[in-house]
């Protein structure tokens, strides 16, 4: 009778210990905490001629699904912009960073351009997390 309580006890022990340590893992992730960048508009290396701006989003965990869209802006004087470059909606899941680009396909040396990207990360069972940016006007190079 002793050694069917001690087995009963270690049985029940074993499944105090294991319960909670199977929902706590379940719930430890946090909210991810994500930014996203822009590079300047420059001469495309992987297709010369053509003009494009890069966009990055990173997480600091791998989540749920990341979506990106980057664009490219030509100045056409104060406050007045054109689209000339829009990547579309680009996404990815289980992954903790995602990379696009826009581009123009012609080069554009000597014009003044900026790129812009939004981010969105989503990480169940967490509210999405968006983020923007939008990068400095410069004069494109390296055409």
């Amino acid at each position: 009778m002793r050694k069917a309580s001690v087995l009963v006890a270690t049985a029940l022990a074993a499944l105090g210990v294991l319960v909670p340590v199977t929902a706590a893992s379940a719930t430890t992730a946090a909210q991810p905490v994500c930014t996203v960048s822009v590079d300047y508009p420059h001469g495309s290396s992987t297709n010369p001629g053509a003009t494009n701006v890069h966009g990055v989003l990173k997480c600091d965990q791998k989540v749920t699904s990341l979506t990106i869209q980057v664009k490219l802006w030509r100045r056409l004087g104060l406050n007045n912009y054109q689209l000339v470059g829009d990547s579309g909606s680009v996404s990815n899941s289980g992954k903790d960073q995602l990379k696009s680009n826009a581009a123009w396909g012609e080069c554009h040396d000597g014009m003044v351009m900026h790129g812009e990207a939004y981010g969105s990360a989503l990480q169940v069972p967490w509210l999405p997390v968006n983020v923007h940016t939008s990068g400095q006007d410069v004069v494109v190079v390296g055409c």
